[in-house]
């Protein structure tokens, strides 16, 4: 878990060095760049998470529904 989100963020932020570059030159300030990185994983964590846990509940409920039914 946490060894992949560090990973995606390294990746996120050699990908976009271009862009980041273009932010500072227009005036972002570093706090900013970081921010919006940060804010980027955290919806990323939390949306897979969130769709991991559904997609957890469905197949559980799936795997119970043929149990019953074979019982």
């Amino acid at each position: 878990g946490v060894i992949a989100i560090s990973n995606i963020l390294l990746i996120t932020v050699k990908e976009r060095t271009k862009e980041i570059g273009i932010r500072r030159a227009l005036g972002a300030k570093p706090s900013e760049v970081r921010n919006q990185i940060l804010l980027e994983s955290v919806v990323i964590t939390i949306t897979s998470g969130l769709l991991g846990f559904i997609f957890g509940i469905l197949l559980l409920m799936k795997m119970e529904e043929r149990r019953v039914g074979k019982e």
